[in-house]
């Protein structure tokens, strides 16, 4: 069973996102499953782009030589079972923070390559670094195929740490739960299966596709949800 998780948001309005609307009541339910779960926002601890000079593999390991709040960063993943990150999809992709993020955790890993599940990645020099990734994701764009590169990215990273990338939570065009009050229903059932896609992940250590595809199904047809935004937008120009 999992236990102790390490949520990392990336979105820059932190609590009040857009994401934070599948994100909070999937926490809810990792929590009431058990799990003791601590979130950082990216955007508070504020790490510089990493230099990529490598002095953490070959001169001082384990150790980067940038002076921010890596010391905290790396305190916070330490001792987790797994690793959510949340991210928004602005264009087509992780958003720079969860990039940030990503690559400042590059003392975490050892030079050498090796196979993880027939892929090359590197191995974690601590045994304390999490095993697992999950992605929780959201998108005001329609289209779910939206969430094809960060899924990819998600994949990938998880073998440049060999963690256990074992799914996602994605929520497309979320953008008219936010402005249309019509929606109301369709809402509080997306954010029940939020809360029970985290008790599953928890308890199962999966979430079942039926959850999944509820979670992000459509709720409107392409046409009305461009007419609705871009009258929104509008109304906000003027």
């Amino acid at each position: 069973m999992i236990m102790n998780v390490l949520v990392v948001s990336a979105s820059h309005s932190m609590n009040l996102s857009q994401t934070s609307l599948i994100l909070n009541p999937f926490m809810d339910g990792m929590k009431d499953a058990g799990a003791k779960t601590e979130i950082i926002y990216l955007k508070k601890i504020n790490l510089k782009p990493c230099k990529a000079d490598l002095t953490c593999w070959f001169k001082h390991p384990e150790k980067c030589i940038i002076e921010d709040n890596f010391q905290f960063l790396k305190s916070a993943v330490s001792n987790k079972d797994l690793l959510v990150v949340a991210t928004p999809v602005y264009l087509g992709g992780i958003n720079s923070l969860l990039q940030t993020f990503f690559e400042r955790l590059l003392p975490f890993s050892h030079s050498d390559f090796i196979y993880h599940k027939a892929h090359f990645g590197h191995k974690t020099n601590s045994e304390n670094f999490p095993k697992k990734l999950f992605l929780v994701s959201s998108c005001s764009f329609f289209e779910k195929d939206n969430f094809k590169a960060p899924v990819a990215q998600m994949k990938n990273l998880a073998h440049g740490f060999s963690l256990n990338y074992i799914g996602a939570l994605l929520r497309p065009h979320i953008l008219c739960l936010f402005i249309n009050d019509m929606l109301e229903e369709q809402k509080q059932i997306i954010i029940k299966n939020c809360y029970q896609a985290g008790k599953e992940l928890i308890n199962k250590g999966a979430v079942n596709s039926d959850i999944l595809s509820t979670i992000s199904s459509p709720l409107m047809q392409k046409t009305k949800y461009m007419k609705l935004v871009n009258d929104y937008f509008n109304e906000i120009k003027t």
